[in-house]
């Protein structure tokens, strides 16, 4: 009877640590995975953050050669203002 005891006192220990490494290899597993969407996560903002620079840059680029070709149209338009007024000026001397 006591071997009896003492064979299901050792099939439940046995069992009870198995349920446990498993349960250990699970936390583990989770936790990996955790670590590893924590990682993604980190990248996707990092890519977020650079796009977000990358198209700021791209935004002052359009800007400054909207503003450059604005200011070369208004020198053309003064340019032949002042031809036009230097003609009249010279057909009336």
């Amino acid at each position: 009877m006591r071997l009896k005891k003492c064979i299901l006192i050792l099939s439940v220990s046995v069992c009870a640590f198995g349920l446990r490494a498993q349960e250990t290899n699970q936390l583990e597993q989770l936790q990996q995975q955790v670590q590893r969407l924590l990682q993604m996560q980190e990248n996707s903002d990092k890519v977020q953050r650079e796009q977000r620079q990358q198209i700021e840059a791209l935004s002052k680029q359009v800007s400054d050669l909207t503003k450059h070709q604005a200011a070369e149209v208004e020198a053309k338009k003064l340019e032949q203002q002042m031809a036009s007024e230097l003609t009249t000026h010279e057909h009336q001397l």
